[in-house]
């Protein structure tokens, strides 16, 4: 049986459409090489690792409000992955246990250390990530919030 995760990639202040001088809408290039570089460094070692992993490009759905993602992680019993603050924000007002979120909030980004923290989570936070929880990950620690808040 594959273990889940539903990996959502929001920040470092790109966005998948930017509005021109025109306000017309178009696609940021930044965000397509940001998923590139996260397919190769971040999620294919997740699947070596046994992940099912899907991120909401893979299936056309990187349009999705935070309140749809959500509800689709929850739905298919998945963990988000996320440097964005508003999925602890909108989990915490919701009173919801589920769907579990890891947040990044590191100062060094690159993947090495990423993997590294990500790999130390999923082994040590297993039961709080299926029951419901919150793990903010820093460069040294992480920290646990049980939902519901």
């Amino acid at each position: 049986m594959k273990k889940t995760c539903l990996v959502i990639y929001v920040g470092n202040g790109y966005s998948e459409f930017e509005l021109s001088h025109d306000g017309a809408y178009t696609y940021s290039t930044d965000m397509k090489e940001n998923y590139e570089n996260h397919q190769e460094n971040i999620f294919n070692p997740l699947r070596e690792q046994g992940y099912d992993v899907v991120h909401l490009r893979d299936e056309g759905l990187q349009t999705l409000s935070d309140q749809e993602i959500l509800a689709k992680a929850k739905r298919e019993k998945r963990i988000i992955l996320t440097v964005d603050l508003d999925f602890s924000q909108l989990l915490a007002i919701s009173g919801d246990n589920l769907p579990s979120v890891i947040l990044f909030r590191l100062g060094n980004e690159n993947y090495n250390l990423i993997n590294q923290r990500l790999t130390i989570v999923l082994r040590d936070c297993t039961k709080a990530l299926k029951t419901g929880a919150i793990v903010s990950v820093t460069d040294r620690i992480f920290r646990i919030r049980l939902l519901p808040i």
